[in-house]
């Protein structure tokens, strides 16, 4: 996303990515499905920029 051409739109606008992943088999759940791939999104933006995060299964 960082590399795209957003210029058409905006010259200024630039765009970025974080990501969070969870691995529904994991839980089985909703609810522990959200809060894990939350925790991993939180993560990825605590790594930096354009990170995708997920938990090994």
């Amino acid at each position: 996303m960082q590399d795209h051409d957003w210029s058409e739109i905006d010259p200024r606008l630039e765009v970025t990515c974080s990501i969070g992943l969870a691995d529904w088999s994991l839980t089985n759940r909703l609810e522990a499905a959200l809060h894990i791939a939350d925790a991993n999104l939180y993560a990825a933006k605590n790594a930096g920029r354009n990170r995708c995060m997920a938990t090994p299964a």
